[in-house]
């Protein structure tokens, strides 16, 4: 991630992960089937107005991009739905 001056500083991370541990219940056999990573936020832009800038290094290649965006919530939900864990920005 990429954080502008105005940044607050409880919404830089740093190096610090995303972490999570859920240990599954015998009576269910084992892990989970799957999980959902939830990533909500909002296309914001870049200083020159851009909401998305991309690049390549060559017509062969396919482009790389990157979006300008502000994130309001990670989390993780198992199948069903459910919160599993939540980290709130």
């Amino acid at each position: 991630m990429f954080h502008d001056a105005e940044t607050p500083r409880p919404a830089r991370r740093g190096d610090r992960p995303y972490e999570f541990v859920l240990k599954s219940p015998a009576s269910e056999g084992g892990a989970l089937t799957g999980f959902m990573l939830v990533i909500e936020g909002r296309i914001t832009g870049f200083a020159d107005g851009a909401a998305i800038h991309c690049w390549s290094e060559s017509a062969e290649h396919r482009p790389t991009c990157l979006y300008g965006v502000s994130i309001d919530r990670v989390a993780f939900e198992n199948e069903r739905g459910a919160m599993l864990a939540e980290w709130p920005m």
